[in-house]
């Protein structure tokens, strides 16, 4: 697009973080129609994301420190990753957090 002639606006800026999640090698738990027939699997997966649910800055900081308890116990993750659910059983340093800022094309040539 700036090489066609449009102009960016710079007081915007592009900013990306990343997380690295180190584990072994993921298990496969199943897709969603193999995990609502499982209510084991299933009961597991809506308990650890109802750490992830937040209503307020208040619910956010409860649900981080419950979570934080829950994962010193388990070391474990889990993930939905092209249509399926992964449990990830972490390893050291469990995850790394990158921050990325991308500048826009100015018109200064």
């Amino acid at each position: 697009m700036h090489e066609l002639g449009a102009e960016f606006d710079q007081s915007v800026h592009l900013n990306y973080t990343k997380v690295v999640l180190y584990s072994q090698q993921p298990t496969l738990l199943g897709n969603s129609s193999t995990i609502y027939n499982d209510s084991k699997t299933l009961d597991t997966l809506v308990s650890f994301y109802n750490y992830f649910q937040h209503r307020s800055m208040a619910d956010i900081a409860l649900h981080l420190l419950e979570y934080l308890a829950w994962f010193e116990l388990h070391k474990t993750f889990y993930i939905f990753y092209n249509e399926q659910y992964w449990q990830l059983d972490m390893v050291k340093p469990y995850f790394q957090l990158t921050y990325d800022e991308v500048p826009l094309p100015s018109s200064a040539r």
